[in-house]
């Protein structure tokens, strides 16, 4: 696998890694477009919801892949106020705190939390029977089509978080998380003496053979055996090998 290291390297091999990622910087643009293409052909559904936890409107976007879908569920029967019921992850659900020596048991959409022992297995008995003559029905005209739905929308979240990281990654070097920026944190530990895992090697071991090797212990000046193994010395020495010293 091409540029398969990750928190021990040289500097040559850093070197090569960055010319080509620098190289993809020219594709940004495209990826951007594309992806923001697909999204708007994608589109989106949102839900608002009252206190209580209760849909009140909902909006597809009607030319969307995602309003043809709502609009063939609700042709099928479907009522997406009572059967999907979609949260954006910005609508999280989450368990409220209790309240003084009250347990919390009530959801942020207001549905209860349950407790074992709710004795329903006679009714869970009868649901069964009411329901077992069309499953097939069931995941035809509600199941299938919601599935479709749901990840459609998780989709689009996920085009959305694409186009946000790329963004970040063009922006310039004073924007933490940039390329630029990750680039220039790399190249401070490299410079590092202090930082051992990674070292300027000179363009001496450009297939980073030695990127691997274990640190040495911290004992400057102090000549090493001849049967010593190869480790990384601290300072800019980078790897030594067998009798070799600083």
């Amino acid at each position: 696998m091409a540029y398969d290291f990750k928190g021990s390297f040289n500097a040559s091999g850093f070197k090569r890694f960055a010319a080509f990622a620098e190289a993809q910087m020219a594709d940004l643009g495209g990826r951007i477009t594309h992806l923001a293409t697909e999204q708007i052909r994608i589109g989106a559904l949102s839900f608002a919801f009252d206190g209580q936890g209760v849909p009140t409107t909902y909006v597809p976007d009607d030319d969307s892949y995602i309003g043809k879908l709502v609009a063939a569920y609700e042709v099928l029967g479907g009522d997406p106020f009572f059967d999907l019921n979609i949260r954006t992850r910005d609508q999280a659900v989450f368990l409220k705190e209790g309240d003084g020596g009250t347990p919390a048991q009530v959801m942020s959409n207001g549905e209860i939390m349950g407790l074992p022992g709710k004795a329903d297995a006679q009714s869970a008995e009868l649901m069964d029977n009411a329901r077992a003559w069309m499953e097939d029905v069931l995941d035809y005209k509600r199941d299938y089509l919601e599935r479709k739905i749901r990840r459609a929308v998780d989709y689009a979240e996920q085009l959305q978080d694409e186009i946000l990281a790329l963004t970040l990654i063009a922006s310039s070097a004073d924007v933490e998380g940039s390329l630029d920026n990750v680039f220039g944190l790399i190249n401070q530990l490299i410079s590092d003496a202090n930082y051992r895992a990674i070292y300027d090697d000179k363009g001496k071991d450009a297939q980073m053979k030695l990127a691997g090797a274990p640190l040495a212990p911290y004992s400057a000046g102090v000549d090493r055996a001849p049967d010593d193994l190869y480790q990384k010395d601290a300072g800019d020495t980078g790897v030594l090998g067998p009798g070799e010293t600083v």
